[in-house]
């Protein structure tokens, strides 16, 4: 086992430094600053979430008003900045490019006026921009177009077993995205950060998850699938066979259950710092991406969605309906109108084509259920 370098400390080494000329500001009595229509929180946060995409090291961020004097206004701002808006380059991937920061509030008659920012991060911008540059034919290569979210994700992770290598020697580098698609070597959180950002741009919702490995820090990832988040870890799959893969959509029960050497924990969650992880911090994370208690079945999750091809959770007649209108737009145009997720659940009789026999067996077995059968549709299909 490859000894893994700390991650934690190098990415939440976040300081709040007061200057000497701050002042203690007290609001009037009864004043609650809250965010609101009126709040200068968004605004800012997408100023200070700019200068962050741009790795501009040392900034100024003017503020005003009430609501800037609160004590926690500093802690809204970053966490505004590292919102996730689905955008490939914001959110974790923000979070995951910053090595530390420090930040000195600007006052004038006790009254905050300003923000100075100092950041280090672990690639320069001239690297992100080499980044940015080659990003998109690393995006043609995995060809995503027409691909489901399960294939979306194993096309990422079968890419960064095959072609990245684990590899601390380039010091603050190796904990980029930049050093893991450019270099091809990196540490856990720079594959980490790449693994986040091609399958968001692949349209997969995905976050970084901070952990302990093997009781060292570490970082892997979580990805949606079939409406359900699972584990991936590609750090620890690097050089694996996919049908020997170990951490591969992989359930909150049992990500370590094919590799007993191994052991994933978030042990160091309430040591995160909280102006970096305040979603971490307030428990609400897997609230909000709830991870499958079990692995990925790709058999399962066919037989649960056959026939839903508008993913409502029924199969009904708006799924024939759906059938129908793309047999018509294919035999008169030539052009689909379903994904190829909803191709395949249309397909009912496993034909390989979408045509009006998929639809009568759909409107069949509607029926059937309707009144009482309870065989899956998978099974009621087998028995025309």
């Amino acid at each position: 086992m490859k000894k893994r370098p700390l991650l934690i400390p190098r990415i939440a080494a976040v300081m709040l430094a007061l200057c000497t000329c701050v002042c203690t500001v007290s609001l009037p009595a009864g004043i609650v600053i809250t965010a609101s229509a009126a709040s200068i929180i968004p605004q800012k946060g997408a100023e200070l979430r700019a200068h962050l995409k741009a790795h501009d090291e040392e900034f100024t961020i003017s503020v005003d008003g009430v609501e800037a004097q609160s004590d926690d206004f500093l802690d809204k701002m970053i966490a505004e900045a590292l919102a996730e808006t689905g955008r490939p380059n914001d959110g974790d991937y923000i979070r995951y490019s910053i090595l530390s920061i420090d930040c000195d509030r600007v006052s004038s008659y006790g009254t905050v006026k300003a923000f100075n920012f100092r950041i280090i991060y672990n690639c320069s911008a001239a690297q992100e921009e080499i980044l940015n540059r080659n990003f998109s034919a690393t995006e043609e290569k995995l060809n995503f177009a027409g691909k489901t979210d399960y294939e979306k994700v194993k096309a990422v992770y079968d890419y960064i077993t095959v072609n990245i290598r684990y590899d601390s020697s380039d010091g603050n580098v190796a904990f980029s995205a930049y050093s893991a698609l450019i270099n091809r070597r990196a540490v856990c959180q720079g594959i980490a950060q790449l693994t986040y950002r091609l399958l968001m741009s692949a349209g997969v919702s995905c976050r970084i998850i901070p952990g302990c490995g093997n009781n060292g820090n570490h970082a892997w990832n979580i990805a949606k699938v079939d409406g359900n988040y699972y584990y991936i870890d590609p750090t620890w799959d690097i050089g694996n066979y996919p049908d020997s893969y170990s951490y591969f959509l992989r359930g909150s029960n049992d990500l370590d259950e094919l590799n007993s050497l191994n052991k994933h924990s978030l042990s160091n969650w309430p040591d995160l710092d909280y102006s970096l992880y305040a979603e971490h911090k307030s428990g609400n994370f897997f609230n909000h991406y709830q991870v499958s208690p079990v692995a990925y079945s790709k058999a399962a999750a066919a037989a649960a969605a056959l026939g839903d091809v508008n993913s409502d959770g029924l199969v009904d007649s708006n799924d024939a309906t759906a059938i129908m209108n793309e047999y018509a737009s294919l035999s008169t145009t030539g052009i689909s109108v379903l994904s190829a997720r909803q191709r395949t659940n249309a397909d009912v009789d496993r034909s390989g084509i979408v045509d009006s026999n998929d639809a009568t067996l759909i409107l069949a077995y509607y029926t059937y259920a309707s009144t009482g059968g309870t065989l899956p549709l998978a099974e009621y299909v087998g028995t025309k």
